[in-house]
């Protein structure tokens, strides 16, 4: 399946995950799973890799707990397949990585599915609202 994943591939997948996707251009999608206030996510192909990215999972001006880098790093290492990172403008986003030359459609659904889960999971305990 070596360099088969491409915006094309991604799109099919994602559809027939039953995510609504709207395209943003030959390498990057607009992806949100079903459900009640689901994250868009966006996938873009990117040479060798499909990246996956919530963001922002919390906006650089929203509520944020007062030890929230200490936050990130324990959520981090709790949490499989995807991480947690600043980008440039302060957000707080959700993202993974994916190798275009194994990935297969149960790897793609299993990694966006957890990152749902646990964008849901961890809003609260990011945002101060528990624990």
């Amino acid at each position: 399946m070596a360099g088969a994943v491409d915006g094309a591939v991604l799109e099919a997948w994602f559809t027939r995950m039953g995510w609504r996707v709207d395209r943003k251009d030959d390498t990057t999608l607009r992806v949100t799973p079903p459900g009640e206030s689901p994250p868009p996510f966006y996938a873009r192909c990117a040479e060798s890799w499909v990246l996956l990215a919530i963001v922002p999972l919390l906006a650089r001006g929203g509520p944020r707990a007062p030890d929230l880098s200490r936050r990130l790093l324990a959520v981090t290492r709790d949490m499989r397949l995807a991480k947690l990172a600043y980008d440039e403008d302060g957000d707080v986003l959700l993202c993974a990585e994916l190798p275009t030359e194994s990935l297969v459609y149960a790897e793609l659904c299993d990694t966006a599915e957890r990152m749902a889960r646990y964008a849901a999971h961890y809003r609260a305990y990011l945002t101060g609202a528990s624990g």
